[in-house]
């Protein structure tokens, strides 16, 4: 067992083509910041969880992550990962990987898969997106955001320039969608920045990840709403209906 081992830094380029409003947008960087825990942890320990902690925007320029194991064992790694950007603290996180138990015989579960339009059925993206939208390709499931009609967002999305999607791009995929508030409303009148964001893998995408170009449908909805908070939670499905991924998040609402 190990604890405590001295951290690992590195410098990542932040572009403003990934803003999201003032800063980077949050599932950009909880990629990074997992991309870079993942070189501190033994071979065959895989990603199974992720929380981060958005304590200001990061801005354009480098930003520092530092990763270190806070405890392992031969099963499981737990690694503490900060990201500082001009000498303050922007993040901080918690990220959980573990190894397979190939011996198990506890009784395996699968969620039932989902149904629904496919990519090739769903609606068209919304023009006049926040900048690291035009990353991705959208298709709309159900009403788009700023309908004014539902609290419930979804839809189709995969990269334009296709890579596979691993545990890290799981995590940025499920942060892609604007926040659900903004089905209910018909103009972007506030500001729903994200404060603390949690993700838990189902699927081991980091021995088994989607080829590159696959579709996924992220389905989100707002599970409650006031005195100046909301929480959001969020799935990510392949075009089975597979379950890939959960996620829930914090949210501050400014206006």
């Amino acid at each position: 067992m190990t604890t405590l081992a001295e951290p690992t830094v590195v410098d990542v380029p932040i572009e403003s083509s990934w803003f999201s409003g003032p800063g980077a947008h949050g599932g950009f960087v909880a990629a990074l910041t997992i991309q870079h825990a993942a070189t501190t942890v033994p071979a065959g320990h895989h990603l199974r969880s992720y929380t981060a902690r958005f304590h200001t925007a990061v801005g354009e320029g480098p930003l520092q992550l530092s990763a270190a194991i806070e405890r392992g064992s031969k099963r499981q790694s737990t690694v503490t990962v900060t990201g500082a950007q001009d000498g303050a603290l922007r993040l901080a996180g918690t990220a959980l990987f573990g190894a397979a138990s190939l011996g198990s015989t506890a009784p395996t579960v699968v969620d039932p898969p989902v149904t629904g339009p496919g990519p090739d059925e769903a609606g068209e993206p919304t023009p006049g997106m926040v900048p690291f939208t035009d990353y991705f390709d959208f298709r709309w499931i159900g009403a788009p955001p700023l309908s004014g009609k539902t609290d419930r967002i979804a839809a189709w999305l995969r990269r334009k320039d296709p890579v596979a999607v691993d545990a890290a791009e799981a995590v940025l995929l499920l942060d892609v969608l604007p926040p659900s508030l903004f089905g209910l409303l018909d103009g972007p009148t506030v500001a729903v920045p994200s404060v603390d964001y949690a993700v838990h893998l189902v699927v081991d995408l980091t021995a088994e990840p989607l080829p590159a170009g696959s579709w996924v449908a992220v389905r989100q909805r707002c599970r409650g709403a006031g005195e100046g908070w909301a929480v959001d939670d969020a799935t990510l499905h392949d075009e089975s209906g597979r379950l890939l991924a959960l996620a829930t998040q914090s949210r501050r609402v400014l206006g």
